[in-house]
Formats: structure tokens, C-alpha cells, sequence
């Protein structure tokens, strides 16, 4: 019993790794499979002649374990770092079911890694057609840059905007998202906004932060940053709560409302202004950036741009199928922008 137990297991787990070879190309050997899972010669053994029967996997005499030749699959991964926000791994789920709905020739794995490890590396060892990359909170390096650029390999960038380089990429518009919050604001009275940067500074991040320095004059405000000095790897919620209960203690309460980027920061919001006695939206307005359905889990919903996670995802499958469709003669980088929505809720407070 115990060895058909570790047998289901371990098909499962290699059925699962499976997705990262090509039809034709050589498997993990029976060493690495002993090393790499705990297990027993017995249980490999038993586990390769089920993938056999199966027609996944072919064993040839003095040569090993190869990948059955079948009808031709279409392979997709998602990398994504091993501390995920939820928005990603929804994003992955999305992805998949479209995909399944445009095809039942592709394959899909989601792959996670840790955050400080050789990216390139990692997606250079996974034999797939095309691969989705979302990067941990940090810029992408010069290496990357380069090695990315110079790959044969079809690799997507996902929420990362890398314009004037080759590369593809899909991307929310960040200063569309700060726009309809200003825009939001004024049209409640606002005059005096807060841009709480509780999300590392990278990227998108900081063209967006860049763009609130010069975008609060246009719609005659006064702007002001405070910087939690968050870096990747930091608790966004205890960084954002830590830095507003110092500056309150330092400034009291000189802004009407705040912009938030990143919903995760916003309960360290909410609970430095409970432990200052600061009432939403009676004291001050707030809105966020992030999935909608996270702003309904504050005790007052919270006000929030967003993004369309399942419109998203159809767009990125239908460009991803076209790919696939034209055996991949479009040279041209896959280059989506997404435009952000407003949730309006309770958090914003007419003050005209």
C-alpha cells in the first residue's frame, strides 16, 4: 500500500515536470529522480513503467529516459518569484483556463523561484515555447537586459513596461492609474494629497512617482511623498504602518487624502490612522491600487484603481495563440498596455 502511495506521488510530481520538455528530448535520469524526490529505486522503477504505459515516456537501452513523441504541444510557463501577491497567481490561473478554452494542445506550468536566484538561468533551463516573467519588486538588471534581449527563446515580460528595447512585454499604464485617482480627488474637493510609497521603488513604480510630482500641479493641488524606503523582500504593510505613525507623530495630520499604490500597504494605513485616532473618510480620504475585490475586506472599502485580471489574461492567450498560429513568423515584440478602472466606495470623502 505504502509503495503505491509514493508511486501516485512521485507520477503526479514528474507528470507536472514533464511540461518543461519537448516531445523527442531527453527526461531526468533515474539518479536524479532517487536524489531529487527521496525515493526508492523500487518506486522510480515503478513510477517510469506507469508514464511507459501511459505513452509518455519511452526508456532507450544505455541512452535513458526520453519524451514520447505525441501530436505537437504548444508549452507555456509562468515564472513568477516564490513569494507571489495574490494578483499574479490570479493572473496565472486566468491565463491557463484561456488558453484551455483557445486549445486543448497546450501545455502549462506555473514555475516559481526564489526571488534572489540567476533569472536567466533559471528560464534558460526550461524548455518551453513561450515564457511569461513576472520580476520580483526590483528593476531588471543590466545582465538581463542583455541576455533577454539576445535569447532566441519567446519570453514575455509581465507587468513591466521596457520600452525602446526588444523584448515584449504587457503592462497596466501606471500614470493612467494616477491620473483617474487625482482626477477622482479634485472632483471631491482634494487639494492636499499624500503619495505613500510603501511599495518598493522600481520600475513602473517610479515613472509613477516621477509623474505625481508634476501631475498634482496640473490639477492644482499640493503634493507631497512619503517614502517608507521599502525594498524588495520588506513587509509592504509594516513598512507603510511604521513610517505613517512617525510621520504623524513628526507632522500631524497636514494632507486630506492619499494615494496608495499596492492594496497590501493598505492595511498598514488603516491601522496607523486607528491607533492616531484619524477617522476614514472622516479626517482623511484614501485610494488604492489593486485587485477590487480586496477593497470590500477593509472595514471601510476602500476606494481603488484596478485592473481587469480576466480581460487581462484573454488578451495576453489570444496574443500567445497568434504566436503559435504563425509558427511564430511575428518577429514583432508583443507590446499590451492595460487601461486602469475606479472603484468608487466609501474611502473618498466630499469635502467641497
Amino acid at each position: 500500500m505504502l509503495l503505491q502511495e509514493r508511486k501516485n506521488k512521485l507520477y503526479s510530481q514528474l507528470c507536472q515536470d514533464l511540461k518543461q520538455f519537448k516531445p523527442g528530448r531527453k527526461f531526468y535520469s533515474i539518479r536524479h529522480i532517487i536524489s531529487h524526490y527521496n525515493v526508492s529505486r523500487r518506486v522510480v522503477d515503478a513510477t517510469i513503467t506507469q508514464m511507459s504505459e501511459a505513452g509518455l515516456v519511452e526508456t532507450i537501452p544505455s541512452k535513458g529516459i526520453y519524451i514520447r513523441q505525441t501530436e505537437a504541444r504548444r508549452s507555456v510557463a509562468f515564472f513568477f518569484p516564490d513569494w507571489p501577491v495574490k494578483t499574479i497567481e490570479e493572473q496565472s490561473k486566468q491565463l491557463h483556463n484561456h488558453l484551455k478554452l483557445l486549445s486543448n494542445q497546450y501545455d502549462y506550468a506555473e514555475i516559481r523561484y526564489n526571488y534572489q536566484a540567476h533569472l536567466p538561468k533559471i528560464v534558460e533551463n526550461c524548455e518551453v515555447d513561450i515564457s511569461i516573467v513576472a520580476l520580483p519588486a526590483r528593476n531588471i538588471t543590466r545582465e538581463e537586459l542583455s541576455y533577454f534581449s539576445l535569447s532566441t527563446k519567446k519570453i514575455i515580460f509581465f507587468d513591466l513596461e521596457l520600452k525602446n528595447t526588444p523584448l515584449s512585454y504587457m503592462c497596466s499604464s501606471f500614470s493612467t492609474e494616477l491620473l483617474i485617482a487625482l482626477d477622482h480627488l479634485k472632483k471631491h474637493g482634494h487639494k492636499n494629497v499624500v503619495f505613500l510609497a510603501a511599495e518598493p521603488l522600481v520600475g513602473n513604480r517610479i515613472s509613477q512617482l516621477q509623474h505625481f510630482m508634476t501631475m498634482h500641479r496640473y490639477f492644482g493641488m499640493k503634493g507631497k511623498v512619503i517614502d517608507c524606503h521599502t525594498v524588495s523582500g520588506d513587509y509592504a504593510p509594516e513598512r507603510a504602518y511604521e513610517t505613517l505613525r512617525e510621520y504623524l507623530k513628526l507632522h500631524k495630520l497636514d494632507f486630506t487624502a492619499m494615494f496608495i499604490p499596492g492594496s497590501e500597504a493598505s492595511k498598514g494605513v488603516f491601522r496607523a490612522f486607528r491607533e492616531t485616532g484619524i477617522k476614514i473618510p472622516d479626517d482623511v480620504s484614501i485610494i488604492g491600487t489593486g485587485p477590487p475585490r480586496d477593497s470590500q475586506y477593509f472595514p471601510i472599502p476602500i476606494t481603488t484603481i484596478y485592473n481587469d485580471i480576466n480581460d487581462q489574461a484573454k488578451v495576453l492567450a489570444n496574443e500567445i495563440h497568434k504566436l503559435f498560429e504563425s509558427e511564430f513568423k511575428i518577429t514583432k515584440p508583443v507590446n499590451l498596455y492595460f487601461t486602469p478602472r475606479i472603484l468608487k466606495n466609501e474611502s473618498v470623502r466630499d469635502i467641497k
